[in-house]
């Protein structure tokens, strides 16, 4: 079977909000996916609505108001026709990097030219964990020591890989200056695509009023390393097996912030693509996914990035930018380190911990991110890469066309 070429045509998100106290907190994820994607088609008018073989959504926790096979529901109310099916995957932060994944290897097939990838997560609707956590905490996975939060991993990263606090703080304040610059450069003007959402009061209840929200919320443009280091560590970074080594050193300063948000990208055979007269962004070159011990998770982009380099036949000097997700300044750290890719490559435009990591988001964002920057710089290859909750690493190669 020969192969199809698989494209990157296009991209929009919806700026990223504060989970439980941001603009985005009386916005359903559904009605959030559904204006992203809209927002998409409208751009890409070429592209009969007909036409698209499938909606693939991400999402971390599927449930409540992202449950009940949330990706029908978007592309439906995003006025796709209802021939449009619609699915939704679930590899926790990795979720809507797999979505293209999955929509690369059905166009390679030949099963479909065209497909919507779209990431979404309410972190205020749906928390961390879901709505009933104790349900899914099996007692096996204490015994097998694969029970672990999220701050324990990244606290896990910084005594396997001794980074000290004033690495980790230093890492978040650039993250920070990056994202704040690049708003001011305008870099975000071409994918950010406003939403109107309903106004809070200072209880955080709606007024009846709307507003338009274009513009991440996370981002301190005012802090220092000096700031970040007066915050005390989070307790519950600990290990639950007793045995950290070190000082706890992860705060909320260097690790990422709840968050909401949505994204959707255009994936089609580059030969469709063409004939309607679209100009596709990048091409997929290659897609992987590992796994490993979930009490070091966060350095899933060490090995997911070997894999996948393997696999387009490149090493991390093709690499001529990076985006590493910022789940915590740590686990960045030490997957930069191991990667071997040059820090001034990684996250140009800031990376989670300023700009916040909607999970089911980040992934798609992550590759939107990649393929602007990719055209910006002139640069050949492209790498997306993250870690995933549970012990995965996702990875994806892109080439700028």
């Amino acid at each position: 079977m020969r192969f199809k070429s698989v494209v990157l045509v296009d991209g929009v998100r919806s700026a990223i909000g504060r989970a439980g106290k941001g603009s985005l907190i009386h916005t359903r994820p559904d009605d959030l996916g559904a204006s992203i994607l809209n927002a998409l088609l409208k751009r890409n008018e070429a592209l009969p609505k007909n036409e698209i073989e499938d909606v693939l959504c991400g999402t971390a926790y599927p449930e409540a108001e992202q449950g009940t096979n949330v990706a029908r529901r978007i592309g439906l109310l995003a006025g796709l026709p209802e021939t449009v099916p619609g699915v939704t995957i679930n590899r926790f932060c990795g979720s809507s990097m797999q979505t293209v994944h999955q929509a690369s290897m059905a166009i390679e097939t030949g099963n479909g030219d065209a497909f919507v990838s779209v990431g979404v997560e309410s972190m205020s609707m749906v928390p961390m964990g879901g709505n009933s956590p104790q349900k899914s905490y099996h007692k096996g996975f204490f015994d097998l020591r694969y029970l672990w939060t999220m701050p324990q991993t990244a606290q896990n990263v910084v005594d396997r890989y001794h980074i000290s606090r004033g690495e980790l703080d230093a890492f978040a304040a650039e993250s920070h200056r990056k994202a704040a610059l690049a708003w001011k450069t305008d870099r975000f003007a071409d994918e950010v695509v406003p939403v109107t959402v309903p106004v809070s009061n200072e209880s955080l209840q709606p007024t009846g009023e709307t507003k338009v929200f274009s513009q991440d919320e996370s981002i301190r443009a005012d802090t220092t390393v000096e700031k970040l280091a007066s915050l005390k560590p989070i307790e519950q970074a600990r290990s639950p097996f007793g045995d950290n080594k070190l000082d706890i050193r992860i705060t909320a300063g260097n690790s990422c912030p709840l968050s909401d948000g949505a994204v959707a990208l255009l994936v089609m055979h580059e030969a469709k693509a063409k004939a309607l007269g679209l100009k596709p962004k990048a091409r997929v070159v290659a897609c992987a996914v590992i796994g490993l011990e979930a009490s070091i998770m966060g350095v899933g982009p060490i090995e997911a990035t070997r894999k996948v380099l393997s696999r387009a036949g490149l090493t991390i000097r093709d690499i001529g930018v990076a985006e590493i997700n910022e789940a915590f300044a740590s686990q960045s750290i030490a997957s930069i380190r191991e990667i071997g890719v040059s820090p001034e490559l990684v996250n140009v435009s800031g990376g989670a911990i300023a700009l916040g990591h909607p999970l089911g988001m980040s992934g798609s964002r992550l590759l939107l991110a990649l393929a602007n920057e990719m055209q910006r710089r002139d640069v050949q290859f492209g790498l997306a890469t993250m870690c995933i909750g549970g012990g995965q690493g996702i990875a994806t190669i892109l080439e700028r066309i």
